[in-house]
């Protein structure tokens, strides 16, 4: 049998690399078969579950998402894995941010930080990049917009010290996307070109970045530039079953349409809704342009 690590990057691979998250759930899911009841190599497994979880929540499987967390959480604990522990808190506080509450994804995120907030040591600090990044998220959703910022710089100065590539990648899609909702559209344009190139190894980060770039593309009056870049990343999601994605795409679209052609902008803000909707995902915090638009859905 392969090495289970080696497996498990390739899985990661797949999916970060690649796009292809299905085919990162089936490697994963065989490895899971083969490995579980395995005394020896079961060390390996909340690692694989976390990276499993990652996948069902890319493609909007919520439920199993959480199942694989718990068990992760609880095997790792009792292999006395605290970085892997920390990271799973990680993905679990993503998680609840997506489809709880705040105060669910705070206290994962919080545990998580209390553990890797004050090691030192580069073992520790893609870990350490993680938790910050999720913890700005969190403090962006309460609306402590200083703390968010502060606690994406300090991922990113993390990251680029360890030269944590996918870190550095995500941390600054993060500051790209609070820049461009609040206002910073030169700040946001002038971030997201650094790494822009960057992030073409990474299919799935890339997708991201093309969809930051329609907003930035939107926001400068280059409005069929935009709606051009938005639809491919919805094709691109719809094709790989990325319902997260999807979502977020159809969103843009709707954005891009909005001043010109209504018709079209409620086709693609009800695709987005219904997506959202589908999976159970709290709504996004939404550009004045789309406010009025969601708000007529959220009772629906």
């Amino acid at each position: 049998m392969d090495d289970p690590i080696k497996v498990i990057e390739e899985a990661r691979d797949k999916r970060v690399k690649e796009a292809d998250v299905k085919a990162a759930i089936d490697i994963l899911e065989k490895l899971e078969e083969e490995i579980k009841d395995d005394v020896v190599l079961s060390y390996d497994y909340p690692n694989l579950l976390k990276n499993l979880a990652l996948c069902y929540l890319d493609i909007g499987k919520v439920k199993q998402a959480e199942e694989a967390l718990e068990k992760a959480l609880e095997i790792a604990k009792t292999n006395l894995n605290d970085i892997e522990t920390a990271e799973i808190r990680v993905v679990m506080a993503r998680l609840k941010l997506q489809v709880s509450t705040i105060d669910d994804a705070r206290y994962y995120a919080n545990q998580a930080w209390s553990f890797i907030g004050t090691k030192k040591g580069d073992r520790f600090t893609p870990t350490k990049v993680i938790t910050a990044e999720i913890l700005g998220e969190i403090y962006y959703e309460e609306e402590k917009y200083s703390r968010a910022e502060k606690m994406f710089k300090y991922a990113l100065l993390q990251a680029n010290k360890v030269n944590f590539t996918e870190g550095e990648l995500t941390t600054t899609l993060d500051l790209v996307n609070y820049y461009i909702v609040r206002g910073r559209i030169v700040e946001a344009k002038d971030l997201l070109e650094n790494c822009i190139e960057k992030a073409k190894e990474y299919a799935l980060i890339n997708a991201y970045y093309q969809l930051s770039l329609a907003k930035i593309l939107l926001e400068n009056g280059e409005v069929q530039e935009a709606n051009k870049l938005a639809l491919e990343v919805f094709r691109l999601a719809r094709k790989k079953d990325l319902l997260r994605l999807q979502a977020e795409s159809a969103q843009v679209v709707g954005s891009t349409y909005a001043e010109k052609d209504p018709e079209n902008a409620d086709s693609y803000f009800k695709k987005a809704f219904d997506l959202y909707n589908e999976v159970g995902y709290n709504l996004p915090k939404k550009h004045p342009r789309e406010e009025d638009w969601f708000n007529n859905f959220d009772d629906v």
